[in-house]
């Protein structure tokens, strides 16, 4: 949360300007879809996982651009043809397959059967029944890749050879786990504690597994970011699980990624930060990942035309990831480039109609160019029927922002939304969602309900602050240049009428948060 309060999203004016990057050459490009699942429903997540894996080898190969995962999971169970899919992501080459994991032998076994298609006349290049011992399925991943490098006519490299060679652990137990983890991904706090704890179990069997340590410690960055009041409790733990990767692999790309994620979420070290995302770009990643993280550093250097230029990268890489095109509408918004900022935010939203911050970016957009209160009105209306589950803080958050703009015809029920909140009792001991459920009491103007409920979310702020000050055993971290605090304190100091403390908690986010320190 932020002093100014415009999309939810955090940011200030200026920077400089420069040109955008140079273009890289074509690639040929291809896609992975979903592997389809033969086996128990419950070994879902490990058809996910290896589809994943498989994705990751065949983006090793010298002159492949790979489609990220998270724009090729909307085809996972889906009925359309090929050429279709093909030209939906702009890719020349599809492989797909199907995956089972059969456990009724004394030696479990892995059955894949991937097919290589080109879009274009929807031929078969290659196809494969591989039968192998569950423990030979690093190999598998091996192979498959070998066999679309010859099927496309690319060249291995001794390097590219050696890393479809890797073997993360021998510990297959602790394997699993990992594929468990892989499949938590994402900025949801539930999703990210649940990746941690399958994490932790993974390492608890092999205290060796590297790429768990560099991925464990990604996603206590991740959570620190996303819940920015309860960061001290993750920074440590981030900071020791990159640390413990290197040590095991000094050239890991995926530790360069980790410990760069590290700089810029936590540190805000952002130079040290592009040098680590380099350095992760020249292994096997995710590249569409790797490149967001530096759009977003970019953004927050005020290098808003360089910003927009990578995430133009990102979007080919991952074309209907909803992410892609975030940076998009935000940097071209902040340099009143309104008109593509608009063109940006309207593709998220027909990607992800569901996800309530894209609304609000457009409600934004649309006060900034001038439109009427009508069009503003019913973008909030679509967006207030839409917001749901994981979005509920974004949409009780977008409240604020109609009581900013003092829109108040539109059809909401702040008392359907004030139940829905104390049924989510799990997350009672969240400051923001105290915060935000005392402001959707007082919408309804019931201010003692209201004031008790922003006061809870001040004392736990003022308790766990003090408490991690104290604290003796390394477990929490409090960053002496950390605003979210302040920020907070004073946004809720100003809810209960306590203007001095939230004035003095203002300057003292700004003091902690220069815009030389992050203008964005």
């Amino acid at each position: 949360m932020a002093i100014l309060i415009v999309a939810g999203i955090k940011y200030w004016p200026g920077g400089e300007s420069e040109k955008p990057p140079e273009q890289t050459e074509e690639r040929i490009m291809v896609a992975v879809l979903p592997f389809e699942n033969l086996g128990a429903p419950e070994d879902e997540y490990f058809a996910d996982g290896i589809t994943d894996e498989i994705t990751s080898r065949v983006g090793v190969l010298n002159g492949l651009g790979v489609i990220a995962r998270t724009s090729i999971l909307q085809y996972k169970g889906t009925t359309k043809r090929i050429g279709e899919i093909g030209n939906e992501l702009g890719v020349d080459y599809i492989l797909e397959g199907t995956i089972r994991w059969d456990k009724s032998g004394s030696v479990d076994k892995v059955r894949i059967t991937p097919q290589l298609i080109r879009v274009s006349d929807e031929t078969h290049l290659w196809a494969d029944n591989i039968q192998r011992d569950l423990s030979e399925i690093f190999e598998v991943q091996e192979e498959i890749a070998v066999q679309v490098a010859g099927a496309l006519d690319v060249a291995l490299l001794t390097s590219e050879r050696d890393e479809l060679e890797y073997r993360p652990t021998e510990n297959l137990e602790a394997y699993d786990y990992y594929l468990r983890a892989m499949n938590s991904r994402g900025l949801d706090r539930l999703l990210l504690l649940r990746a941690i704890e399958f994490l932790d179990k993974a390492i608890e069997l092999d205290s060796t597994f590297a790429l768990a340590y560099a991925m464990k410690s990604q996603a206590h960055s991740n959570y620190a970011f996303a819940d920015e009041l309860g960061a001290s409790e993750h920074t440590r733990p981030a900071r020791l699980a990159y640390q413990r990767a290197f040590e095991l692999q000094p050239d890991l790309a995926e530790a360069h990624l980790a410990r760069g994620v590290y700089f810029n979420l936590i540190e805000r070290d952002y130079d040290r930060a592009l040098k680590e995302f380099e350095l992760a770009l020249q292994g096997e990643v995710d590249r569409a990942q790797v490149l967001n993280a530096i759009a977003i550093v970019k953004m927050r250097q005020g290098k808003w035309h360089e910003a927009i230029a990578i995430d133009q990268e990102v979007i080919k890489l991952d074309p209907q990831a909803f992410l892609g095109g975030f940076v998009t509408t935000q940097a071209n918004w902040i340099v009143h480039r309104y008109d593509k900022a608009l063109e940006a935010v309207e593709r998220a939203i027909s990607i992800a109609p569901e996800s309530a911050i894209f609304y609000r970016l457009k409600a934004n957009l649309q006060v900034c160019m001038g439109a009427s209160i009508d069009m503003i009105q019913e973008t909030l209306t679509e967006w207030s029927h839409r917001a749901t589950g994981k979005d509920y803080l974004i949409e009780v958050e977008g409240l604020t922002f109609l009581e900013l703009f003092r829109l108040w015809d539109l059809p909401i029920d702040v008392d359907a939304k004030i139940s829905a909140a104390k049924s989510r009792a799990h997350e009672f001991q969240d400051p923001n969602h105290l915060f935000y459920t005392g402001l959707l009491y007082k919408l309804t103007g019931r201010r003692d309900s209201s004031y008790l409920y922003i006061d809870s979310a001040i004392i736990l702020i003022e308790n766990r602050v003090a408490g991690a000050r104290s604290d003796t055993t390394g477990r929490f971290e409090i960053l002496e240049l950390d605003h979210d605090i302040y920020d907070f304190l004073a946004l809720a100091y100003s809810q209960t009428n306590r203007h001095e403390q939230a004035i003095e908690h203002a300057h003292l986010a700004i003091e902690s948060m220069p815009i030389e320190a992050c203008h964005w």
